[in-house]
């Protein structure tokens, strides 16, 4: 029995040490970021800037699927800060319809309202760029069949194949598209992986993707961008959502975050992006050269 004893007395000590160790090693600063490349791209450079600019630990939760699973991990103190769009924050998350009068200060004067009145989160600066969504074709197919707006889409309808990111398909936009352009695609919609979206148009077995505006890969695969004649995607300027307690707590961090508002264009985003899905390098590295390059670091 003594035996036992000292079995339970060795595994309840060993559980409170690792209780121990798992509270000390909670890092000061929780950064996360979506599934996608320019997200971990972002969440890195924030990561790495706070490392740098002060003594606070950082912890990295990045590749969370999609914006419910961040704005929910935000929201529930899972993590503090991730980037975030405007037009994300007002269709998506406050469920707004986007009317095209709207400009872009006028969205993000709106968000920065109603999340800090709602959640207590606060939108920064904007980094510089704005990642909208567009509908991408072959340049080759849009051009032989005289295609440069969305609405010239409505002569193909029955004949092109759309290829579409799972989580756009989910979007208000997305929803929205019969009721602003007043067609639909006849072809069944093929849902796919953000990574797979571009491989799939390239091989021809769709001809139709959604894209962002900032993806290396529309000039890598010589895309066609189609315009959005009909306003159905808001402007989706890149900014940092951050909790309020954690500013409040750690006031340093605006100013320190702040250094990187209006310092990202949509082209240095592009090559950003590019090097990482086409050149194979880390989201890490493409970060720290930019950190590097402004001298932040």
């Amino acid at each position: 029995m003594k035996t036992i004893g000292r079995v339970f007395l060795v595994l309840a000590l060993a559980a409170f040490l690792s209780i121990g160790c798992i509270s000390c090693d909670k890092p000061d600063i929780k950064v996360g970021s979506k599934h996608f490349t320019e997200q971990k791209i972002l969440g890195h450079m924030v990561a790495r800037l706070i490392e740098a600019r002060t003594d606070l630990t950082v912890g990295r939760t990045f590749g969370l699927q999609g914006t419910k699973v961040c704005f929910g991990a935000i929201r529930s103190d899972e993590i503090d800060i991730y980037p975030e769009y405007t037009g994300t924050g007002l269709v998506n998350l406050l469920e707004r319809d986007y009317n095209p009068s709207m400009t872009k200060e006028d969205i993000r004067e709106l968000v920065s309202r109603e999340f800090k009145e709602r959640w207590n989160l606060v939108w920064l600066e904007p980094l510089g760029f704005n990642n909208t969504y567009a509908y991408c074709m072959r340049k080759k197919q849009a051009n032989d069949l005289g295609i440069q707006t969305v609405s010239d889409l409505e002569e193909y309808k029955d004949e092109l194949k759309p290829g579409f990111d799972h989580e756009y398909t989910q979007r208000p936009e997305y929803k929205r598209f019969d009721e602003v352009y007043g067609f639909s695609f006849q072809k069944e919609v093929t849902k796919l992986a953000p990574d797979l979206t571009y491989k799939a148009l390239n091989e021809g077995s769709v001809d139709i993707i959604d894209a962002f505006a900032t993806d290396g890969r529309i000039d890598a695969y010589d895309l066609k961008v189609l315009k959005d004649d009909q306003g159905l995607f808001p402007p989706y300027d890149a900014c940092l959502m951050v909790r309020q307690e954690t500013l409040e707590k750690y006031p340093e961090l605006e100013n320190i975050l702040g250094e990187l508002s209006g310092r990202i264009s949509a082209k240095e985003m592009r090559m950003m992006n590019y090097a990482v899905t086409d050149k194979q390098r880390s989201p890490q590295s493409v970060a720290r050269q930019f950190l590097e390059k402004e001298d932040l670091l």
